[in-house]
């Protein structure tokens, strides 16, 4: 009893990491080599790391192949505010660096600290906009299955009265 309630008296621990956001991705980059990227600059303890994969649009033409993976933007969270703020000012609108003639040579960061943001607040937001999508294809597909049942419903009727046109001419 004594242990319970010294767990419960404890104060809850602040959140002390930090978030920046990378608008812009170079292409080909994966969130191991970002994250190593960041490291190897002296932004160290890095928690987390999230990039958005690069969906084509709806219309385009699906083409299947082994091309490497491309993200539209990503969120690289610190285990401290202090360097999340020390990696966005000192690398945003930077190079981006690397051997010359390498993938990302000419790339410029294109990044910002989100003050008061978690990553808590992120993923929340990622699974509302999935719950969004998966709520709006069910719906969809719903509507694609009555329009289906109207039609087949229509071709026996079609065929119903045609049998009935045949017979009576007969």
């Amino acid at each position: 009893e004594n242990r319970l309630s010294k767990i419960q008296t404890k104060p809850s621990k602040k959140n002390k990491t930090g978030v920046i956001y990378l608008c812009t991705i170079p292409p080909y980059l994966k969130p191991s080599t970002l994250k190593s990227m960041l490291e190897q600059r002296g932004f160290a303890p890095i928690t987390r790391v999230f990039l958005t994969p690069y969906t084509p649009p709806a219309g385009a033409p699906r083409k299947r192949s082994n091309k490497r993976k491309s993200y539209t933007d990503g969120w690289v969270e610190f285990a401290s505010k202090r360097t999340a703020k020390g990696c966005a000012q000192a690398l945003n609108a930077s190079i981006v660096g690397g051997k010359k003639g390498g993938w990302y040579h000419d790339d410029v960061w294109n990044m910002k600290y989100l003050k008061g943001f978690n990553w808590g607040d992120l993923m929340e937001q990622m699974q509302r906009e999935r719950s969004e999508r998966e709520a709006k294809r069910r719906i969809e597909d719903s509507r694609a299955k009555k329009e289906e049942k109207l039609f087949l419903e229509g071709v026996e009727r079609g065929r119903v009265v045609e049998g009935i046109r045949k017979k009576n001419a007969e």
